[in-house]
């Protein structure tokens, strides 16, 4: 099953706040090395003055990089979407081309065109939800998956500061796995449940 809604700031504060953020045993060897490096850790970038907008409980979390979701997604028993999954859970038997069908137009999806500036709690934007509901799939925040090509890792680049062009569902862009973004999150997918 594939979550509903994107991962929370509440929902990855707690993660992050707990012992799990520090088992070695929910980080690749690569992970743990970005990890164990001298850089600022995710509360340091939440707590600044230019984040206040940006780490509101209900919102997608943001700021985190690949290896701090991917650990996230296996503490949770889960892992990160394939690419391909994500294609298939927006477009859904009917492929649509968006989550709601076409055109894209306005007050669907949280794009740039709807000039919020920010990101919006999860499943705000009604409109913007798959038949079988699953949120937040053209915009609001781009999406990590679990796909890498050439050492970078696969986003679907649809969020809150991107144009309705990067919404499409098999729009991707490639970024290094240590990257942490103010329009980027994640969703997890769990096998068997």
């Amino acid at each position: 099953s594939v979550g509903r809604h994107l991962v929370t700031t509440q929902e990855w504060r707690s993660f992050f706040e707990s012992s799990d953020y520090d088992n070695d045993a929910f980080w690749t060897a690569e992970g743990r090395a970005w990890k164990n490096a001298d850089r600022p850790k995710w509360s340091d970038l939440a707590n600044s003055p230019q984040s206040a907008d940006f780490a509101i409980p209900n919102q997608p979390v943001v700021g985190v990089s690949w290896y701090e979701a991917n650990a996230y997604a296996l503490a949770q028993g889960g892992r990160l979407l394939r690419f391909s999954e994500r294609v298939q859970i927006m477009r859904g038997a009917d492929k649509r081309i968006y989550p709601w069908g076409e055109p894209f137009g306005q007050g669907n999806a949280n794009t740039i065109e709807e000039s919020l500036n920010r990101p919006t709690p999860v499943g705000m934007f009604l409109t913007d939800c798959t038949p079988e509901g699953v949120y937040d799939m053209a915009g609001n925040v781009s999406e990590w998956t679990a796909n890498e090509d050439s050492g970078q890792r696969v986003i679907h680049p649809g969020a809150w500061n991107m144009s309705s062009m990067a919404s499409w569902p098999k729009a991707s862009r490639l970024i290094s796995a240590a990257a942490r973004l103010d329009n980027l999150g994640f969703r997890i997918a769990k096998d068997g449940a």
